[in-house]
This record gives C-alpha cells, structure tokens and sequence, in this order.
C-alpha cells in the first residue's frame, strides 16, 4: 500500500497519483511513514513530517528475560508492612 501524503487515503501499490485527491505519489528511496505517508531518508527515525516513529523499539538485549523469576513482592496487607 502506498498512501497518500496529502489525505492519507491508501493506494496500491505502483499508483503514481492518490485515487481520492490526485495527489503525486511518492517514489524513490526512503521509509514511509506508517502514519501520514511522507518518505523520509532511510536513516530516519522519526517522521519529518509529523514525528511519529518510523522505527520500531526493541528491547535491549541484555537484562531480566520473561523466563527468569520474578522477585517476591512484599504482601502490602500484612500487618508488618503497614505505614506507621
């Protein structure tokens, strides 16, 4: 899909102009940003146009994993924990 820079509106893909405005469609190098459509440099990471992140976030590599336990929280209703 290629959309529209202009209106948004989604094309296919190889449309030269947008079906919905007549907007020129975008064509060359670049990552396209998921939400208004513009083409940005491809070592973009936020949109020129409106910053919305053209990157995904990863997770670090290193640090706690889903597979290691968690630590023991303490039990907030127990009378020992109670503010004095």
């Amino acid at each position: 899909m290629i959309y529209c820079p202009k209106c948004g509106t989604a094309n296919r893909e190889g449309s030269n102009f947008c079906n919905s405005c007549g907007q020129r469609l975008a064509k060359g190098e670049g990552k396209q940003c998921p939400m208004c459509g513009q083409l940005n440099p491809l070592e973009a990471e936020t949109c020129q146009h409106c910053e919305a992140r053209l990157t995904p976030l990863r997770r670090p590599e290193t640090g706690p994993t889903a597979e290691s336990e968690p630590e023991e929280e303490a039990d907030l209703f127990a009378p020992e924990n109670w503010a004095k």
